[in-house]
């Protein structure tokens, strides 16, 4: 019989005071002085959150223990908020968040930082932060260009962060070493090792909403203005002004004359990015934007079960902004999506909760970027017959290892579903077949 992973079966949280003295365990202790529900949630460009249910009459947790600290795992979250509830009053309800959340509370000074490298621009964030005592980590990057913020006079550290990432169209992963130490990584690929599912085998049920309302096959993208009023263009380097992808009408079955002969076809969309001097950073700068605008966005929601929590399972767990393929078959389709959000109930682990889109969001206070399109040339071909695209089984394999999924884009047919195998648990136990592979 499978068992449960321990991390995931008993979750160790530990209290400390505000200077980390430690207090007590919170968990594995008689019930009156143990947390149980305890839920954990992490979400890309957001703070990550704990949450945990226990007795009123505990010896160690009142409602006066706000900005008490609470490790688990490697993990630090401070305590922001207890209640108390009328429909329970036996019942202490606790809300922690990451220990990164502090730095919304450091202010910066006014700096710009033109022309930068993505660690050029974290140290000058780090530097412009008024006595900053948070001792962040730089662990690195996958971003190769230069860009620009301005960091405005009072703005926080977590917002400039965040600007950071939308200036690099990429996620800030907020994460812990092994002693605690809380690290920065600067990400703009998603993780992909070509994990699937299906939904006549894998999935109970499948949501899904496809918007072309912000859709553009033209990118017009200008500069800094010259001393003569002339802004920043692409037309000595490409010989005009915008960048163009038509790949979504294309795959739709439309040739290049009827794309050109269609306005609907031919959608513009200005972007002016007055700190970019340069043309090739201005080169680079359309082409992500084109990345992002020229495919639709699709949202949906996908229910199916979680077996990565078992020791006989060799399933790796999710991974945040990692990208999942997911067939279709009722409706002759394929999607794919970048993990956007992992939350961890551990009173019913085997149904955790993963939500997914094709945007990139900054916080509840940044435009969302769509970042979505890379993934049709990679898994498809074009039909002979219809003209659609259609899934290249053999190129697509993978683990899946989650529960609920918003799913971020979307293809128009499958092409022999039958040549590929979903890979969805590799499990030890050969005599449950029935729950697992495809």
């Amino acid at each position: 019989m499978p068992t449960i992973k321990e991390k995931f079966k008993n979750p160790r949280l530990r209290l400390y005071d505000i200077n980390k003295n430690f207090i007590c365990e919170l968990t594995g202790n008689s019930l009156r002085n143990s947390a149980y529900s305890i839920k954990r949630t992490k979400k890309i460009n957001e703070i990550e959150t704990l949450s945990f249910s226990i007795p009123y009459d505990n010896e160690h947790i009142g409602l006066g223990s706000c900005e008490y600290l609470i490790r688990h795992e490697f993990a630090w979250f401070i305590i922001k908020n207890i209640s108390l509830s009328s429909s329970d009053v036996r019942v202490l309800e606790v809300e922690c968040e990451s220990n990164f959340t502090i730095s919304k509370t450091i202010m910066c000074e006014e700096m710009e930082l033109i022309g930068v490298s993505p660690q050029e621009m974290f140290d000058g964030i780090m530097a412009s932060a008024t006595g900053n005592s948070l001792n962040y980590i730089w662990k690195g990057t996958d971003v190769g260009s230069r860009r620009s913020i301005t960091i405005e006079s009072e703005s926080s550290v977590f917002e400039n962060l965040m600007a950071m990432a939308e200036a690099f169209n990429s996620i800030i992963e907020m994460e812990y070493d092994s002693d605690g130490n809380n690290t920065i990584f600067l990400r703009h690929n998603p993780y992909d090792r070509k994990k699937l599912i299906r939904k006549d085998r894998d999935i109970s049920q499948l949501d899904i909403n496809y918007d072309t309302s912000a859709l553009f096959t033209r990118v017009l993208a200008l500069g800094c203005t010259d001393d003569d009023g002339v802004e920043l263009n692409l037309i000595d380097k490409v010989g005009k002004s915008y960048l163009e992808d038509y790949s979504y009408f294309k795959k739709k079955g439309m040739t290049d004359q009827e794309i050109a002969n269609n306005p609907q076809c031919l959608a513009m969309q200005v972007v002016r990015y007055p700190d970019i001097v340069d043309v090739e950073d201005l080169m680079v700068a359309a082409q992500e934007e084109l990345e992002k605008c020229s495919m639709p966005r699709v949202t949906g929601s996908v229910k199916f079960s979680d077996l990565s929590v078992l020791e006989e399972c060799s399933v790796i767990e999710p991974i945040l902004y990692e990208k999942l393929y997911i067939i279709d078959k009722t409706v002759n389709m394929v999607f794919t999506a970048n993990i956007t959000e992992i939350e961890y109930d551990y009173d019913n682990i085997l149904e955790g909760n993963i939500s997914m889109d094709s945007l990139i969001t900054y916080s509840s206070v940044f435009n969302d970027l769509v970042n979505n399109s890379e993934k049709i040339d990679k898994v498809t071909t074009i039909n002979p017959t219809t003209g659609k695209p259609s899934l290249i089984g053999s190129l697509v394999q993978g683990i899946l290892n989650t529960n609920i999924v918003h799913i971020a884009g979307q293809l128009e047919g499958i092409e022999q579903p039958e040549d590929k195998t979903a890979i969805l648990f590799e499990c030890r136990d050969v005599s449950m077949p029935e729950l697992f592979g495809a």
